[in-house]
């Protein structure tokens, strides 16, 4: 009983590190989205990021349903195909940076796992479970990681003994 409640204040503490990471990595990222929006003349460039960083909360995903908005909403404003490459170019390079250096450092960091496990294990259960697994990649791998290390420091331990 002491083992599990352990294991269990440990995940509790590394989930609450990544909705942490996760509120953080929201708010960096619809704070760029809206001064670069803003900068480019796009209308309703505030409720336009806030929306684009909920659906960045599903990784992935929520990047095609941004671009789809910022690209739709942009066309009907400027009727300019070089005023969507504009915003589309921006969204794509903030984007990157997002999923690949900002969130897995971010949320990787507050939730103690390597960002390289973030990024793996959303493509692997998202490729395994499909939209359910990417939803919940990261408390997954929380969970293992944590069930993975205990088991392995028990071992050590054990092997000590002997």
């Amino acid at each position: 009983e002491k083992r599990a409640r352990e294991l269990l204040k440990k995940i509790n503490t590394r989930t609450r590190g990544f909705l942490k990471g996760q509120i953080l990595d929201f708010t960096v990222l619809t704070s760029v989205l809206a001064v670069g929006f803003s900068i480019f003349g796009l209308k309703y460039a505030l409720i336009i990021s806030l929306l684009c960083g909920l659906f960045n909360l599903i990784p992935y995903i929520g990047m095609v349903f941004s671009l789809g908005l910022i690209l739709s909403i942009g066309w009907f404003q400027a009727l300019d195909i070089i005023f969507l490459v504009k915003i589309g170019v921006f969204f794509g390079v903030v984007q990157l940076l997002e999923s690949f250096v900002l969130s897995p450092n971010i949320v990787g960091s507050s939730a103690e796992i390597h960002p390289l496990a973030i990024i793996l294990g959303i493509l692997i259960l998202g490729s395994t479970f499909g939209f359910i697994g990417i939803l919940f990649a990261i408390p997954i791998i929380i969970i293992l990681d944590v069930l993975i290390i205990n088991q392995h420091v028990t071992a050590k331990k054990n092997q000590a003994v002997k």
